[in-house]
């Protein structure tokens, strides 16, 4: 498989699923949390981040199906976290920990309704560590994002592989699917002002 695949045309939830299922099995199929339209809130940009990281076990795939989508809604960006066989060789074997507090506390990452949730999810998250580097039969992967908790100059040359590569964006429409390798890509959401643009979007793990 492409580490990215865009297909369209898929109509409702359930031929989303029937096509995710090729990869393997669908699980946590839900509708992402929709922001208030009672009020004009700026949104900033996501950072880049695999999905999972949070959790002691991460998909192999996430994908999302769009079921409407608006002209002026956010896209969501793409970027391969494939990295030379020579840097990958250099730090395999090294472990880091994600701290999730400090873009949950700006807003760039999860939005909460209330404090109170936002403190139960922080006390639930995974707390371990986990390797850094990761190969498939294509070669070399890196599972830095922007929470790594690395030494700087280990966090700075990881970041620019991963920046190097190019950013693949994709503008949401109505019955449109993505696929994306969990491991080899990070994504983001792009930055908007609601209630400009609305989308519902469905996102499902694959493993």
């Amino acid at each position: 498989m492409r580490d990215i695949e865009i297909i369209d045309n898929i109509e409702s939830l359930d031929d989303a699923k029937q096509y995710m299922s090729k990869y393997g099995t669908v699980k946590d199929m839900i509708d992402l949390p929709e922001i208030g339209k009672k009020e004009t809130i700026d949104i900033p940009n996501q950072l880049w981040h695999q999905d999972g990281l949070q959790t002691e076990s991460q998909p192999n795939y996430q994908a999302l199906w769009c079921k409407y989508a608006e002209d002026k809604c956010p896209t969501t960006q793409y970027i391969s976290s494939r990295i030379s066989d020579e840097l990958g060789k250099k730090y395999e074997g090294l472990k880091c920990k994600f701290n999730f507090k400090k873009p949950i506390d700006e807003g760039r990452f999860y939005k909460f309704d209330t404090k109170l949730d936002q403190r139960l999810y922080l006390r639930r998250i995974y707390k371990g560590d986990k390797e850094i580097i990761g190969k498939d039969d294509q070669g070399y992967f890196t599972r830095w994002n922007e929470m790594a908790v690395l030494n700087n100059d280990i966090y700075k040359e990881l970041e620019s592989a991963v920046m190097s590569n190019e950013v693949q964006e994709v503008k949401w429409k109505t019955n449109r699917l993505v696929v994306a390798n969990n491991f080899t890509t990070l994504h983001r959401r792009t930055p908007f002002t609601y209630p400009d643009g609305e989308r519902i979007i469905f996102r499902a793990y694959v493993n």
